[in-house]
């Protein structure tokens, strides 16, 4: 979210916490964000450099199964979330979104997700 919901959250957890160079650091915890998506979908050639330059003859382009990427502008939250006990999102996307995400950590560490994905029950959707 927000730097302004971190500092909600920090305020509210009553951290202490000073802020960073992109997150908010207390004694035992650190609180950081991202403004837009953590997760992006990879672009064409990371599937096969065939793709890099659009040409008719490749499309339609119809992979598989779609990769995933943690954008760059996400590096310091990147950081921070495999030492995370709690992670919030917000938003009408947020299931897609957590799911993207936990799919793209799943694929770089399993256990950074626990071994497996989730299920549904791990969804609250009120």
């Amino acid at each position: 979210e927000k730097p302004s919901v971190a500092q909600e959250f920090a305020r509210v957890l009553k951290l202490g916490a000073s802020r960073r160079d992109g997150y908010l650091e207390g004694e035992d915890s650190i609180v950081t964000w991202c403004v837009g998506h953590l997760v992006t979908m990879s672009y064409p050639e990371v599937y096969d450099p065939k793709f890099k330059r659009w040409s008719l003859a490749t499309l339609p382009f119809l992979p598989q199964e779609f990769k995933y990427e943690i954008i760059p502008s996400a590096a310091i939250a990147e950081k921070a979330i495999p030492a995370c006990n709690m992670v919030f999102l917000s938003g009408d996307e947020m299931k897609q979104s957590v799911t993207a995400y936990l799919e793209v950590l799943a694929e770089a560490n399993p256990a950074a997700v626990g071994g497996t994905l989730p299920d549904e029950d791990f969804y609250y959707l009120p």
